[in-house]
């Protein structure tokens, strides 16, 4: 219900970013990462994917800043 609200009351471009943090999850879940190191990887992309957001950075530069992190 949430993340319904908030995709409403944002832009098709935050949806990506949620993609490609969702892809980036993903990823992560594949390699052999105890589940503390993958949780922590991705709560510190996804804060640094968000802020990048708020700031008007573009989407590749989002989506290449959330690539690396994996």
């Amino acid at each position: 219900m949430f993340r319904e609200e908030v995709e409403r009351d944002f832009n098709s471009d935050f949806n990506s970013v949620v993609g490609y943090l969702e892809s980036l999850r993903e990823g992560l879940k594949s390699k052999n990462y105890l589940p503390e190191v993958r949780d922590k990887i991705l709560l510190d992309c996804s804060r640094r994917a968000f802020e990048y957001f708020r700031k008007g950075k573009s989407l590749s530069e989002i989506r290449a800043m959330i690539e690396s992190c994996n």
